[in-house]
């Protein structure tokens, strides 16, 4: 999924571009090994002490995440987090994958109950072509127990790599979130005084 800015269309040209993966279950770390080489070596991905002037049309991969625990959220249940969970836009949808990160993560109905009904009726067909669906399944049957295989290794050389780099960053086996910047606590801050400005209980 895109998320951040150009999710929210408000994008300026010299922005990054930031994504949000779903990963099989048990594979996230290798996989997110693999995306970081392959777009090191194209030079599109966004480094973490990168320029802020030198980001643009970089991908930040900034949040990962295990298919397996797609309710990683449920102990953030806040309107901030709320909003970006129904900001994200999938641009590669496989075995409706999206359709059940929303069903995961129904309470943000609580919040903006509006933008989740807009969501469900975006989302709420996937058409794939009988030989989609047969590369897929000959790519679960190979690839993926292979990378289970070396998950654990992924996943340990990755933390350590990180150990003394990690702020307000959360990493575990089924989520990876690089926000070293975050904003959660300052926006709910703001919209808590915002409701008492104007007398909204």
């Amino acid at each position: 999924c895109i998320t951040g800015s150009v999710a929210a269309n408000n994008a300026q040209k010299k922005d990054d571009i930031d994504l949000l993966i779903i990963t099989s279950p048990g594979t996230l770390w290798t996989t997110r090994l693999m995306l970081t080489v392959i777009t090191e070596l194209f030079q599109i991905r966004r480094r973490p002490k990168a320029d802020i002037n030198q980001v643009e049309n970089k991908w930040c991969f900034n949040l990962f995440l295990d298919s397996g625990q797609l309710n990683s959220f449920a102990s953030q249940q806040d309107i901030y987090t709320a909003h970006e969970i129904l900001l994200a836009e999938p641009i590669y949808n496989q075995n409706q994958t999206y359709q059940k990160f929303l069903n995961s993560n129904q309470w943000v109905k609580k919040y903006l109950p509006n933008a989740w009904r807009i969501k469900k009726l975006q989302n709420k067909y996937q058409n794939k072509t009988s030989k989609k669906l047969l590369i897929y399944a000959v790519f679960g049957i190979i690839i993926i127990p292979i990378i289970k295989i070396i998950e654990p290794i992924s996943y340990k050389l990755q933390k350590m790599y990180m150990i003394h780099r990690i702020k307000n960053e959360t990493v575990t086996h089924s989520l990876a979130a690089f926000h070293p910047l975050d904003h959660r606590q300052r926006v709910i801050d703001w919209y808590n005084q915002r409701l008492q400005q104007y007398h909204i209980n």
